[in-house]
């Protein structure tokens, strides 16, 4: 139409031009790809080596974050957590509850814990008192704010690469998917 808009919906843009259409410029690319088509993400399947194992067991282990290693920095944090949500680290990784397992995934959404570094080959030891971030934020964040490509490649062991779920790889924004010249 004259508005630059449709009739239907009531969305409209400013001017179509041939940098609409390309997902190599700004206008045209989608926002949450950058263009791309796929995003490259942690796995949380790939953070649980085996769902059958207990976490004393090494049911979870990631790069950074080995909670059965009794004098790493996860174990204080797992045990943390494991007091604070009362489920117990013998316990199969399969049969724990949904939430304990999205809160050891994911993180606890900002609660406090007491973490109890003693034990740990942490320099200085005692209570310590942080939220859990949770094991995929954590090495995604890591993945991101690492200048070392060997560091990089560790964590990329607990990634895939997935169809971009805003576009669903046409790499475009919508504006321009929207745009259908003689019913195409």
């Amino acid at each position: 139409s004259q508005n630059l808009a449709c009739p239907d919906c009531g969305i409209s843009f400013g001017e179509i031009n041939t940098r609409s259409f390309s997902f190599n410029s700004p206008e045209g690319a989608c926002p949450n790809c950058s263009g791309i088509g796929t995003l490259t993400a942690v796995d949380p399947e790939l953070c649980v080596t085996n769902p059958k194992l207990s976490i004393n067991e090494g049911a979870v282990r990631t790069a950074g974050w080995n909670f059965d290693d009794p004098k790493s920095w996860g174990r204080c944090f797992i045990e943390a957590l494991a007091k604070k949500y009362k489920f117990s680290l013998d316990t199969p990784y399969y049969k724990l509850p949904e939430n304990v397992k999205n809160i050891i995934l994911y993180g606890n959404g900002g609660e406090m814990l007491k973490v109890d570094t003693r034990n740990s080959l942490y320099p200085r030891s005692g209570d310590y008192y942080s939220d859990w971030e949770g094991v995929v934020p954590s090495v995604m964040r890591r993945w991101r704010e690492s200048g070392s490509e060997e560091a990089k490649a560790s964590y990329e062991r607990y990634m895939s690469i997935d169809i971009c779920p805003v576009c669903n790889g046409a790499r475009l924004n919508k504006n321009s998917l929207s745009v259908k010249v003689g019913g195409l």
